[in-house]
Parts: C-alpha cells; sequence; structure tokens
C-alpha cells in the first residue's frame, strides 16, 4: 500500500483514495503514510475509506532547492552520527533520515513533472531536460547516503566496540564527511 500511495504522489495524482474492509484496522498505519508525503493531506475517512488531497503547486517546487535542503539534512546526520558514541542520539538521525525521503520523494514528483512540462521548466527555472536527470541522480545519491548514515548510527549504537574500534568508526564517518563536502561542492 505504501508504494501504491508513494507512486501516486510520485506521479502527480491530485488525489489518493484508499478504499477497503481492512482500513479500520490500519488506520494509524496508512495515516502515517499518507502525512509523510509533503504537502498530501486527508480530506475525508470512513470506516472503509480515506482520501488524500494534493496541495502542491508544481510549477513553485524548486529541485534544486530541494537538493539544498537534502544536502543540508543528511549534512546534520554526519554531525549527529560522529557524536553517536558520546549521546545516543539515533533517533534524531532516524528523524532526519524520514525527512530527506519526504524531500526526495518530492523531488522526484517535480522533475517527473518538469520533464512532462519541459517548457515550464525552462521558464519557471531555466533546467532543460539532461538538468533535471542529473538533479534527479543527485538527489537518488544523497537519499542513499542519508540512508547508510541511518544505518551507520544503527548498528554503532547496537555493537559492543572497544574505544580503539569506536575510534577507528569515527575516523571512517569523518573521512566520509569529508568526501562529501567536497562532492557536494564540485556539484554547486
Amino acid at each position: 500500500i505504501e508504494r501504491e500511495v508513494c507512486s501516486t504522489y510520485i506521479q502527480n495524482y491530485p488525489r489518493i483514495v484508499l478504499r477497503g474492509k481492512e482500513i479500520k484496522n490500519k488506520v494509524k498505519e496508512l495515516q502515517h503514510i499518507v502525512q509523510s508525503l509533503i504537502a498530501l493531506e486527508i480530506m475525508e475517512q470512513t470506516s472503509d475509506t480515506i482520501v488524500a488531497k494534493d496541495f502542491l503547486n508544481m510549477d513553485s517546487v524548486s529541485v534544486e532547492e530541494l537538493i539544498r535542503k537534502m544536502d543540508l539534512v543528511t549534512r546534520t546526520m554526519i554531525k549527529e552520527a560522529q557524536q553517536i558514541f558520546e549521546e545516543d542520539n539515533y533517533e534524531g538521525i532516524n528523524e532526519r533520515d524520514h525527512d530527506v525521503n519526504r524531500l526526495y520523494f518530492l523531488l522526484y514528483r517535480a522533475v517527473l513533472y518538469s520533464l512532462r512540462n519541459p517548457m515550464k521548466a525552462l521558464r519557471n527555472f531555466k533546467l532543460s531536460g539532461l538538468d533535471l536527470l542529473r538533479i534527479h541522480f543527485i538527489g537518488f545519491y544523497i537519499e542513499a547516503i542519508a540512508d547508510e548514515i541511518r544505518r551507520t548510527a544503527r548498528h554503532a549504537r547496537s555493537l559492543k566496540l572497544s574505544a580503539q574500534q569506536q575510534e577507528q568508526l569515527l575516523q571512517y564517518v569523518s573521512k566520509m564527511n569529508e568526501y562529501y563536502l567536497s562532492t557536494m561542492k564540485a556539484v554547486y
């Protein structure tokens, strides 16, 4: 169901309708799925139906701004991961990863919308089809990096590592941070 809702969202449908006898038993999970997508709101809810409406004007969504937001959140995740042994901040890292996912879904949606409406993309943001594909790949990789940061933090907190092993892991994360920052500098 989550994949179907995300797919429908990315394809820019103005309304998403969920129907079924199981809705009343899965209300919380379904609400969470809908609420995890930017500008999608539940407008109607019964025991067998949930209707969500999209409130976003896609002509005003800047894919470059979304990349910058994803980058900023990912940088914060890396900094927090570097402190995982000093303070258990995994929940914050996990929440930030959800934010990156939300931004990526919107980015994907905006790229598809702009590819379907190339004149609007050129007029509004001066982006060609190749620019949009480049931005999509950048977003894809930022989202994957955020996922790996979350995984690293999750495993680091659950493993019983010696002080030396902790230091080595932090050195790897620090090195990854340097590579990430230099890569994003090149992107910009």
